[in-house]
């Protein structure tokens, strides 16, 4: 069966999709595909496109909203069927976007790592003496030295989207939650520094233990810690701090940076929304985020206007997640 032909096979789920919706949409990302392996628009021409055939199959087949107003409890019980309806769509949205990352990743990994093999024989066929012609070629290495670096780019985008189609359950243990954060801030602070962002901590109860997947929390901590060093750019803060009681774990990630726009903060979990320039960023580490803290348990809350910079606040529970919650919790804002 052909990529595109498996692409739609995923697809079929949605009871509401519409033929020529999808034929739109799979249309479009095959053109992406096309871009992207004539090296015409870089790695990153295969997220847009992915993104744009989501969007053009999804706005047919799950026309409810994605972000923060997504789920929102209804006001009189005569909404609670309207409601639950909708938490079911967006069950959908995610199935359908999970299997399309799913299928993609897998499509072009194969071909992705056999460039990455045949680049790294170039690299030691170059040392070899019947090559040396070769060496006298700078430019000839350059652009070996370039196919490298986008295998490499595009290796992490297909991990992105095998991260965000992924359904593994959480793994608890018993874990330092300040020990944690510290962990993940070394991860990010030299680079930091760099462009002289400071990072500050601030642990309470600094020592609790709390049962939780660390593996997929650490995760979380630092797609948050990288986001927050780009938003400010330069000369600037960013402070991470954890509060624990016997409810829940609360960490928080907060920058000085630009902020971000009302009319953006309903889409930033969004998957492959994103506002940074192409070839920055594919609009999926927010989206990853939001489904390992639900799967945890939890939610996440997030405050920002802009030039006035951005909070992040994970809510965990500090035990056994609740089954009935993981998937019902949105982003609040």
């Amino acid at each position: 069966m052909s990529p595109l032909r498996s692409l739609a096979s995923a697809a079929r789920p949605s009871a509401r999709l519409s033929t020529m919706s999808a034929r739109m949409g799979l249309a479009a990302l095959a053109c992406g595909l096309a871009l992207a392996a004539a090296g015409l628009d870089g790695p990153f021409a295969l997220v847009a496109a992915l993104g744009a055939a989501a969007s053009s199959i999804l706005a047919v087949a799950c026309p409810c909203p994605m972000g923060p107003d997504a789920g929102r409890q209804p006001d009189t019980d005569m909404d609670t069927d309207t409601d639950m309806d909708d938490l079911l769509i967006h069950s959908q949205k995610m199935s359908v976007l999970g299997e399309l990352s799913s299928g993609i990743a897998h499509e072009i990994n194969t071909p992705l790592g056999i460039i990455g093999q045949e680049t790294e024989l170039l690299h030691m066929l170059a040392g070899r003496s019947e090559y040396a012609a070769l060496q006298s070629r700078p430019e000839l290495w350059d652009r070996i030295d370039q196919i490298s670096t986008q295998v490499e780019r595009c290796g992490e985008i297909t991990h992105q989207l095998l991260d965000f189609a992924r359904k593994t359950r959480a793994v608890l243990q018993t874990v330092n939650l300040g020990e944690l954060v510290e962990d993940m801030i070394r991860l990010v602070e030299r680079e930091a520094g760099y462009q002289n962002i400071q990072i500050k901590r601030h642990f309470h109860d600094q020592g609790r233990i709390i049962s939780t997947d660390p593996a997929l929390v650490r995760q979380v901590v630092l797609n948050l810690l990288q986001n927050g060093v780009q938003a400010v750019g330069h000369d600037g803060t960013v402070t991470a701090s954890t509060r624990v009681s016997p409810e829940r774990a609360e960490i928080q990630v907060s920058d000085t940076g630009c902020g971000i726009a009302p009319e953006n903060l309903q889409r930033i979990f969004d998957p492959f929304f994103t506002t940074k320039p192409p070839g920055q960023g594919t609009g999926l580490g927010l989206s990853i985020c939001l489904k390992i803290v639900h799967r945890l348990g939890g939610h996440i809350r997030v405050r920002s206007k802009p030039g006035q910079g951005a909070e992040f606040t994970l809510l965990l529970p500090v035990g056994e997640p609740d089954s009935t919650c993981a998937t019902d919790n949105r982003p609040s804002t």
